[in-house]
């Protein structure tokens, strides 16, 4: 099994998973489809086996949109060595993804799990903000940590500049990093463990 295909079985065990719970998304919601979405190079490498027009998401690259500090490996690292976390400067306001078409999204069957995992149990344009089941936040971190430790020779970026360039402009990325410890509160442990087991068995148990 290469990468693509490993990273493609993280989906699906997470979707799995996911699919036990009820949320309000569904075709046509678009609300948390901003510009702002981040990536692995392995995602992205993903991603780009739609033909997408590169030359015409250019002329988006003067907009504002989110560049991580971090990756969530590196999150891990900092909580793990009681490290603050930088400030990050995020703002839905700056626009909507450039994959996004009259509220559908044009790259679905290949979007990166930054989307995959924004799930809200109410009505996000009606209410202003997702509400999402603290143990779905601790999943959805556990999830972004296996996807950066299988990609962790690759960098994150955001998705134009990584659609765009790759990894040939690494000022506007950052270097992945293998998981030392995975963020997962005591009270979520046993409920989040047959996940576990199953993602473990794709990296055949080698992971720190």
């Amino acid at each position: 099994m290469n990468r693509v295909d490993k990273l493609n079985a993280i989906f699906k065990i997470y979707e799995d998973e996911i699919g036990k719970y009820n949320f309000y998304c569904n075709e046509g919601c678009s609300t948390c489809c901003t510009g702002n979405v981040i990536l692995t190079s392995l995602e992205c490498e993903n991603l780009l086996k739609i033909d997408i027009d590169i030359d015409s998401l250019k002329k988006n690259l003067g907009s504002e949109r989110f560049h991580p500090k971090l990756t969530t490996n590196m999150i891990a690292d900092h909580m793990k060595n009681g490290l603050d976390l930088p400030e990050e400067n995020i703002d839905s306001s700056w626009g909507k993804c450039v994959f996004l078409e009259k509220d559908l999204c044009s790259v679905y069957e290949k979007r990166p799990f930054g989307c995959r995992c924004m799930v809200s149990s109410v009505n996000c344009k009606d209410s202003d903000y997702a509400e999402t089941d603290p143990y779905i936040l601790t999943l959805n971190n556990v999830i972004l940590q296996y996807i950066e430790h299988l990609d962790h020779e690759g960098f994150t970026g955001n998705i134009l500049d990584m659609v765009i360039f790759k990894s040939d402009l690494t000022e506007r990325f950052i270097k992945n990093r293998k998981m030392s410890i995975l963020m997962v509160p005591f009270e979520h442990r046993e409920k989040i463990g047959p996940v576990l087991s199953s993602l473990s068995k794709l990296f055949k148990g080698n992971l720190f």
